[in-house]
């Protein structure tokens, strides 16, 4: 790869803003662009780790001489895990399992 290819690359993150933020009219953000992939891997990486936006994209472009045209591919996408609360019927299960557990063992400690 020559010089003058090696210096056409270039790494952006993206950001996802939930559809309940008012932070951007578009979905997607690009928040960084820059040479350096370890820098926009860890940039992606702390913005996920601040639990500020819900996904985080990083995307490597690049000009591909052979086809004369510029490729953009997606290197990483990180995602925050979302805590859901727990259903009426997973309670409701919870609940039974633990009083056939109680029911169990003061039937066989009893006898």
């Amino acid at each position: 790869m020559s010089d003058a290819a090696k210096q056409t690359i270039e790494y952006s993150v993206y950001v996802f803003h939930d559809a309940k933020s008012k932070k951007s009219k578009s979905t997607w953000e690009m928040v960084d662009v820059t040479p350096n992939m370890d820098k926009a891997l860890n940039y992606a990486e702390e913005l996920i780790s601040k639990r500020a936006y819900p996904k985080v994209e990083v995307k490597k472009k690049f000009f591909d001489e052979k086809n004369n045209r510029t490729v953009d591919v997606t290197l990483k996408v990180l995602e925050t895990k979302v805590k859901r609360a727990l259903d009426t019927i997973e309670w409701l299960a919870i609940a039974v399992i633990l009083g056939a557990a109680a029911f169990g063992a003061a039937f066989f400690l009893a006898a």
